[in-house]
């Protein structure tokens, strides 16, 4: 089973582009926190999204309240040294918005790619 579900913020404007076929592809950055030793501490990870998902978040602006439903992926690459690089990045299939307080709902967006 692979499943990630990680809550954060949009660290910039989502990026969108459309694939050779048409499909539509979002890449953004996620911010979250982990709490070590005590210690609030950092963390980013790149995302993609695609379809109506990535349609959806395109239209979101930095700094927005995030809930991603997502699978890990690993790129591999050389670089032109031919030094074995990866990154591991989410590739987002739901999404929905975090509660701003006790009266408003999750809303959820629950769209396939």
């Amino acid at each position: 089973m692979n499943k990630t579900i990680l809550q954060g913020r949009l660290t910039k404007d989502p990026e969108m582009s459309a694939s050779s076929e048409g499909l539509v592809i979002s890449k953004f950055t996620l911010a979250f926190d982990r709490y070590v030793k005590g210690q609030n501490e950092s963390n980013f990870i790149d995302c993609v999204a695609f379809g109506k998902t990535a349609e959806l978040i395109a239209k979101m602006q930095k700094g927005k309240g995030l809930i991603v439903e997502s699978e890990l992926a690993q790129d591999r690459w050389q670089d032109a040294q031919g030094n074995n690089k990866s990154k591991v990045k989410l590739v987002v299939q739901r999404i929905s918005y975090p509660l701003q307080d006790k009266r408003t709902e999750t809303r959820q967006e629950d769209v396939a790619f």
